[in-house]
């Protein structure tokens, strides 16, 4: 969105508190691209660092996780803000519209065009098993026989 707001960086965790201090919405990403069961390893144990911060430090904001698997660490968030005696189940939301947006850049790259111009719905959940690209909803409509030779 396009909107004035101030942006300042942190960096460790003895700074988490103070990054999301006030802040009304937290989002919660990752760098990791492994297995799912590899990701929720790295990523469960940082939920209680975030679960604490955010209920110290901003809670009530709205608080988006956007790390995989989406539909393991959103839960967990969930119980360890309740821990911490926080929690809002309209305020914690998980997205996964990264999905979306790598379905762009693969499918404008098979059909040459720029990935600003092309829409992929992805539905289904965060692995790869679950996950479904609606390849007869993208924009551009295009035959993916004809682009997909195998």
């Amino acid at each position: 969105m396009n909107t004035p707001c101030r942006v300042e960086a942190y960096q460790g965790k003895t700074k988490l508190n103070d990054a999301i201090k006030g802040s009304d919405i937290v989002l919660i990403g990752d760098d990791i691209f492994s297995t799912p069961q590899t990701c929720f390893d790295v990523m469960a144990p940082k939920m209680q660092d975030y679960a604490k911060a955010i209920s110290e430090s901003s809670p009530n904001a709205l608080i988006i996780v956007a790390a995989s698997p989406i539909n393991k660490l959103v839960p967990v968030l969930s119980e360890l803000l309740q821990e911490n005696g926080y929690y809002d189940c309209n305020r914690v939301v998980g997205t996964t519209s990264f999905h979306n947006i790598r379905a762009n850049c693969i499918l404008a790259s098979y059909i040459n065009t720029d990935p600003r111009s092309v829409f992929l719905p992805v539905v289904g959940g965060d692995s790869e098993d679950t996950i479904v690209p609606l390849f007869s909803q993208a924009k551009p409509h295009f035959n993916i026989s004809e682009v997909m030779r195998f």
